[in-house]
């Protein structure tokens, strides 16, 4: 449904743009950037197609955040969720209610964990595309479920993208954009054990508690490998000593 599941190449013209982004303290002056004047020539500075670049990036980069947010999320969390991303889903975001969230938090985890069979999450991300607003019947006619839509053409780009208030769209997006790099901390006492791994075999954060605790298992299943043959090999030669030794005598 999702034409594009990966994050685009990014070129040299993106991240500079991205980066002066970046450099604004302002939202004016991050809109100056965006939409900058024209030169004296009358050409405008800043061409459509890099801005739809930086949009995706930028857009990417947010889902990564929805994702990380969404499954690291505690019990108790949803009004810190709700203030996050208030401003990310409008006037939509007063109609996400605890249970939902709650409910899409545990089966993102189920995505994210190694062990679940790949029938079910692809079962569990065919339910999110499946997903309608259901209103109260005092709430038919209200505008935030008459408007909802959860995939939204762009003609300018080719592409059928979630629509920027539906968390549902969204997140069956950042899924399969961030798919393969889905892991869950080795660190059994990782507070937020659900992370995006930079090398495939990458099976801690990189919080300092579970670097340290990574350093630490390293260094405990050296002791027990190489360590322990290097003290069977001593012990050997030891033994082999005393028993020359004894037949000296």
């Amino acid at each position: 449904m999702v034409t594009q599941a990966k994050a685009a190449k990014v070129s040299s013209e993106v991240r500079n743009l991205l980066k002066r982004i970046a450099q604004a303290s302002t939202v004016k002056e991050k809109l100056e950037v965006i939409f900058p004047e024209t030169e004296p020539g009358g050409r405008r500075v800043a061409k459509a197609r890099v801005l739809r670049a930086a949009n995706d990036v930028l857009l990417c980069e947010w889902r990564k955040t929805l994702l990380l947010e969404l499954a690291n999320l505690q019990d108790s969390g949803f009004a810190r969720f709700q203030r996050i991303f208030q401003q990310s889903f409008g006037k939509w975001s007063r109609q996400i209610e605890e249970w939902l969230v709650l409910r899409l938090r545990d089966e993102l985890r189920k995505v994210w964990d190694s062990s679940t069979p790949i029938q079910k999450k692809q079962q569990i991300v065919d339910e999110w595309t499946k997903w309608n607003p259901r209103p109260r019947p005092s709430q038919i006619g209200d505008s935030i479920y008459r408007d909802y839509r959860m995939w939204v053409p762009v003609l300018a780009t080719g592409r059928l993208t979630p629509g920027l208030d539906s968390l549902h769209g969204q997140l069956v997006q950042g899924v399969m954009e961030q798919f393969e790099r889905l892991r869950i901390c080795g660190n059994p006492e990782c507070p937020t054990p659900y992370f995006l791994a930079r090398r495939k075999d990458q099976k801690y954060c990189e919080r300092g508690d579970c670097t340290s605790y990574a350093q630490r298992q390293y260094a405990l299943k050296w002791w027990h490998s190489v360590g322990g043959d290097r003290r069977r090999k001593e012990s050997s030669k030891v033994s082999r000593k005393q028993r020359k030794r004894s037949i000296k005598r």
